[in-house]
Order: C-alpha cells, then structure tokens, then sequence
C-alpha cells in the first residue's frame, strides 16, 4: 500500500495502517553482507517515514505518545547509524575524486586506508553488528504492535493541517538559522525539515496530486543535495580526528578538509533559492490549503467515480440500440425472403 492517507478513510484507521505497512518491511531480520547494507539503509528510511509520520498527527495523539514513540524509534535510528558510516564514507571519498589533483587523490587514498584499518570514532564498525541488528528489529517490532493499535482525536484536515504547519514553521526556522550560520548543526536541522515536508507531502498527496507531486520531487532533491553536504562534514571531522603528529597526515587531512569546504559552498548556493521556494508559504496557508483541497479531492473523487460508472454502462445501451437499428433494417428483408420460400414451395 502507498505511504498516504486515502480520502475515504479516518485519521486513527490511516495512522494505523501506514504505520504498520511501513514497519512490517523493516522487521523481516536481514542477512549479513550486502544485504544487511541495503536493509540498513531501507530501514533507516522506514524510521524516518514513520517518524514524519507521527510528526504530522501529533495534535491527535494523547499526551506523551509522541515523545516516547520518537524517542523509540529515533533509538532505532541510533543503533543502525554506525552499520552505515563506512559505506557512507567510502562513497563520500568517491565523491571528491572527479576533481581532485595528485595530491588530494593521495590524502583520500590515506583516509580511506585509515577508515577501512577500523580507526577511532564515530566512523568505526559496530562491534557486534549482529546483537544491533536483533536489538533493533525487536525494537521495531514492539512499535509496530503499539502503533497498530494507537487512537487518535480529530480529522486528518484538522490534524494533519496543524502538523503541516508546524512543519512550514519549523523549515522557515532552520533555513533563518542556516543563512545566517551556516554551521553543520544547523544545516542539519534544515535537512531534517525539508526531510519532514518531503514525507508529509507525499502523505497528504490526495489532496492536490499535481501540486503535492512537485512538492515531494523538490523536497526530496534537496534532501539529498543536504545530506551531500552533511557528508562531506562528517568526512572533514573524521580526516581532522585522524591527524597525528605527522607532518604527511596533517597536511593530507588539511586538504580534504578544504576539498569538503569548497564542495559544500557550491551545494549551498544551489540549494537554499530551492528551499526558499519549499518554505515561501507561511504556515496558515499550507493548513488552510490542505482544509480547502481535502474535501475538493473528495468530492472530485466521488464525481469521477460516478462518471466511471456511467461510462462503463455506455458500451452495454450503445451495442443494444445498433442491434436494433440492425434489427428494424434488416426485418422487412426477412419478410421478402420468408414469402418468396414459401411461394416457391
């Protein structure tokens, strides 16, 4: 089923069935290798999906439900997030080799040594991968059974209209935040907003199809062109932590660092006119858009039904009336025929 809300359907039934769609493909427990990568990172995106989720009906939700469910599951997150660093890492030092010259190739070929001979930090493996994945796919698991049986007050116009608001504010916020500094922490905050409005608009697409489409293709371009930026600083903090005493080292690490800084100024300057423009409405507008378009959909949907309807009826009375007019025709001829047979006989 599509991560959205049908029209016909409530706000605790479409809460409910996302949610435990979306979490019933992440609990399958994965095998290790590749595919433990690939459901690492699937599984990751399924946190977020359901955190946006909660995150737009969070005024429906009974008191505290909200913070322990976002608690649990950005744990989840938490667990998995080391599983994923190298992989991370590695394709972030790829990144940078188009235009690199001889020496930056050389400082990227030594981090990447570093990164793989399981360095210090944040960037190193898990140590028992195995007992992370367990802990976290019965983590889900527990979700997946609270949440499929979760209640929730109100309308998804009326819900999720202040949950997208809230969502404008805050993306209008972290995009001040980030202009006037932009600093890792900050750009962090403003992709994890334009993350949020990229869900949240894919699950209320029903209301404008068309508009909502865009929405989601320019919040999700960004999302990625952020988290490239993001990248690029984990990998500038990991060649910074891994300067010893050596003069090779600090030079090499001095370089990426600079090939990360330029990198991440040329994504700024493509990507925050484009977040101006996903956050130009201010919030009462995008609720009171959703309160307006919510009921047109419906009623749009129930006329397109009923003209389904008759359409399908239309081959039936158009075949009914040729056979007639195929009958009043064809009947006089008949006569003849029938009159000469019985003249000859």
């Amino acid at each position: 089923m599509a991560y959205r809300f049908k029209l016909k359907e409530t706000l605790e039934a479409g809460v409910r069935r996302i949610a435990t769609e979306q979490l019933d493909k992440a609990i399958a427990a994965p095998s290790a290798g590749a595919d433990r990568v690939v459901w690492v990172h699937e599984t990751r995106k399924t946190v977020k999906r359901v955190r946006a989720l909660l995150r737009l009906v969070r005024s429906g939700l009974p008191s505290g439900e909200w913070q322990r469910e976002n608690c649990d599951l950005r744990e989840v997150a938490r667990l998995l997030s080391p599983l994923r660093d190298r992989h991370v890492m590695r394709d972030t030092i790829a990144s940078l080799h188009a235009d690199a010259d001889k020496r930056l190739l050389s400082a990227l070929a030594w981090l990447e040594g570093e990164s793989a001979a399981g360095g210090a930090g944040e960037l190193a493996a898990t140590a028992d991968p195995d007992a992370a994945v367990g802990k976290a796919v019965a983590q889900l698991a527990a979700a997946r059974d609270r949440l499929a049986g979760l209640d929730l007050d109100g309308t998804i116009v009326e819900v999720a209209g202040a949950g997208l608001a809230a969502t404008q504010r805050a993306g209008r916020k972290a995009l001040a935040a980030a202009e006037a500094d932009p600093s890792d922490e900050n750009l962090h905050e403003l992709r994890k907003a334009v993350q949020t409005c990229w869900r949240q608009s894919a699950l209320v697409e029903a209301a404008w199809p068309e508009i909502m489409s865009v929405r989601q293709a320019v919040a999700r371009d960004l999302s990625q062109t952020l988290g490239e930026v993001q990248d690029l600083a984990v990998l500038a903090a990991a060649a910074a932590a891994r300067a010893d005493d050596s003069d090779q080292n600090r030079r090499d690490a001095e370089r990426i660092v600079k090939a990360c800084k330029a990198r991440q100024a040329r994504l700024h300057a493509a990507s925050f006119p484009a977040v101006h423009r996903l956050f130009a409405l201010p919030p009462k507008s995008v609720s009171a858009e959703l309160a307006r378009c919510w009921p047109a959909s419906s009623a749009l949907a129930v006329e397109e039904a009923r003209q389904a309807r008759v359409a399908a009826k239309q081959p039936l009375a158009a075949d009914r009336d040729a056979t007639l007019r195929i009958e009043r025709v064809t009947s006089p001829a008949r006569k003849i025929v029938s009159r000469k047979v019985r003249a000859s006989g």
